[in-house]
């Protein structure tokens, strides 16, 4: 019994280092998605969305903390602006004359925008 008692403390241990490392050495999402929407918006991409499209809040979700760093315009307060962009649908990720319509993954903006995630 003392035996696998020593084999089970020798496996917990091993685990636990294992997570601690995996923990204070893996890189970091969070400071990515803040480079890269940083990098979107300092390319000239745009957000145009709406407080009530599902779409755009999955979109702001999938930035985190992060999407203050996201250039958006929210079209339910600024109606004439999107009109006179032909923007009728959400959200909308612009640059130039290009847009996106609708979700996209941080693959997707990546290609659009040139930013690396």
């Amino acid at each position: 019994m003392p035996k696998q008692i020593s084999l089970y403390l020798i496996i917990f241990l091993a685990a636990a280092v294992l997570a601690a490392l995996v923990f204070f050495f893996w890189p970091q999402g969070a400071a990515s998605s803040k480079s890269f929407a940083q990098c979107m918006t300092e390319r000239g991409i745009v957000m145009y969305g709406a407080d009530s499209c599902a779409d755009c809040q999955d979109q702001k979700t999938l930035f985190g903390d992060d999407f203050q760093f996201i250039n958006y315009v929210n079209c339910e307060f600024r109606e004439k602006l999107c009109t006179e962009k032909g923007i009728s649908v959400y959200p909308v990720w612009a640059k130039d004359n290009q847009v996106l319509i609708g979700l996209q993954s941080f693959g997707k903006l990546s290609e659009f925008s040139g930013c690396p995630i």
